[in-house]
């Protein structure tokens, strides 16, 4: 016998049940398709040229396409920062390709900011540098988004 209105039973509380489930699953994808896209952040660490780690520091924000290469250890060397971008089905250099040098010492860095198209792939890696000669000590590259 199907419970009238006024009583309790299966069918009311399948059906309140089932209202709940569709207001939740809706409230749901609303937060998805209005929610700000995250932002991908990565770094990489120099190693010294006696292996101890992160002497230098190289870090990707994608919020704005900011490099940021930081000068850990007072070892007298810089620091230099390397960025890549994924296009046309390979990795292109994002000027200068030389990389970008810091050599102002220990406890300090650097903000670079260049402009990469949003959703981009983007990698980065971190040298130490003599005078922004060739880099050594590198770290390997790590892949973000921008």
């Amino acid at each position: 016998m199907i419970p009238r209105s006024g009583r309790t039973g299966h069918i009311p509380l399948l059906r309140r049940a089932t209202t709940v489930a569709a207001t939740l699953l809706v409230s749901a994808a609303s937060a998805l398709a209005f929610a700000p896209a995250a932002s991908a952040d990565t770094h990489v660490c120099t190693t010294r040229y006696d292996g101890r780690f992160c002497s230098g520091e190289v870090a990707f924000e994608a919020l704005g396409e900011h490099l940021i290469i930081k000068d850990i250890h007072k070892d007298g060397h810089g620091v230099k920062g390397y960025l890549q971008q994924y296009y046309d089905f390979k990795w292109h250099w994002v000027s200068p390709s030389s990389g970008r040098y810091h050599g102002k010492g220990a406890g300090t860095e650097v903000d670079v900011n260049y402009s990469v198209p949003d959703g981009r792939y983007v990698r980065i890696k971190a040298c130490l540098s003599e005078a922004g000669g060739p880099g050594f000590a590198c770290s390997g590259w790590q892949e973000d988004r921008a």
